[in-house]
């Protein structure tokens, strides 16, 4: 689940990595809002601002997964 939360880490900017309950409670809201038909890109935005702390305080030179591929991993570390 490291390699997942340091790749959440970029992907959002966060300070640190979040935590193992962050990432479920970020992986539940996304897939509910994609099912309700948003974006994925969106609704794993707006999982990202409502369930980690530091959302968007951090810029990383690196190019981030996509909501699709990280979704597949944290479905993996249950």
């Amino acid at each position: 689940m490291a390699d997942l939360a340091n790749k959440l880490k970029i992907k959002y900017g966060l300070r640190n990595d979040p935590t193992p309950e962050q990432i479920r409670r970020w992986e539940e809201s996304t897939r509910e809002a994609i099912a309700r038909g948003i974006p994925r890109e969106r609704a794993g935005e707006t999982a990202a601002q409502a369930n980690f702390i530091g959302y968007k305080q951090t810029v990383y030179a690196s190019e981030a997964d996509t909501i699709e591929t990280l979704l597949l991993e944290a479905g993996k570390k249950k």
